[in-house]
């Protein structure tokens, strides 16, 4: 006999599967020196709710679940997680990584300051983007 909270979480989990996916990965040096003293676990989250046909995820809900998990994982990884990078890629390397650092620099504006600009933001983002 299965608990309403049961069918809840169970609805989450079909929900996550079909707006991301999550694959942990092991990442080595190139040479056997580097193999020995470096391994890093690497987290990649691969976004299924946003076809390449669409200029916006079919979802914002996702898009917002995945920046959480995305912040979660994070903040799980060993060793001062907060200097640690975070890969960003697309298909175009522009439109949804822009819109995936936007929504993260307005979350965080919203969480100092408990207002967004997000005019100001995307500006930022685009004078610190590389050429």
């Amino acid at each position: 006999n299965r608990t309403d909270a049961d069918m809840q979480k169970d609805a989450t989990k079909q929900i996550q599967k079909l707006t991301f996916m999550i694959s942990e990965i092991m990442a080595t040096g190139a040479n056997q020196q580097q193999l020995e003293a470096e391994v890093r676990i690497c987290c990649v989250i691969q976004v299924r709710m946003w076809p390449i046909e669409n200029k916006v995820p079919l979802s914002t809900s996702g898009l917002i679940d995945m920046i959480k998990m995305a912040r979660s994982w994070r903040k799980r990884a060993p060793d001062r997680p907060e200097t640690k990078p975070t890969i960003v890629m697309s298909h175009n390397g522009v439109s949804r990584c822009g819109i995936f650092i936007a929504a993260n620099v307005c979350i965080d504006q919203m969480n100092m300051d408990h207002e967004v600009d997000v005019f100001h933001a995307v500006k930022m983002i685009r004078i610190n983007r590389p050429q």
